[in-house]
């Protein structure tokens, strides 16, 4: 058994594809995904392809030097206009940034008209706080305005 291994992964809409590979040899596996519990079909592929190594999850993954995950989850999700309502946190004086980032038109009814949004305008919170570009609060973050 080798010392080091890389999985990659793609997570779809019906089915996780898992690479498995220790340098010299590959071995590919297929799970079903399922949008409500996305990682048991990242588990379950892991699983398939360490059996197909002749080992165990377990004994493998201590020697996993790189995992590398992809998905097209969110996409579909913001594709679909489904999933959960999301917010936004953003430092005071931006939270208009979202709504009005996109200049763009689509035709709609023979107008043109702003997309819809990811966001609802209700949905975005500002906060008093300032980050330098190193991530350092210039000017941390208070419950209440000054």
């Amino acid at each position: 058994m080798q010392d080091s291994y890389c999985i990659g992964v793609d997570v779809g809409g019906t089915f996780t594809d898992v690479v498995l590979s220790d340098g010299a040899q590959v071995w590919r596996a297929k799970a079903p995904s399922s949008t409500a519990a996305l990682g048991e079909g990242v588990i379950a592929g892991c699983r398939l392809a360490a059996q197909r190594a002749g080992t165990t999850l377990e004994a493998l993954l201590p020697k996993v030097v790189r995992f590398g995950l992809g998905t097209t989850a969110v996409t579909n999700v913001i594709a679909a206009r489904t999933g959960r309502r999301v917010g936004l946190i953003t430092t005071r004086g931006f939270e208009d940034l979202v709504p009005i980032a996109r200049v763009r038109r689509v035709p709609r009814d023979g107008w043109l008209v702003p997309p819809d949004g990811l966001i609802d305008r209700d949905w975005i919170a500002g906060v008093c706080e300032r980050v330098d570009r190193d991530g350092r609060f210039c000017r941390p973050w208070r419950a209440t305005m000054p």
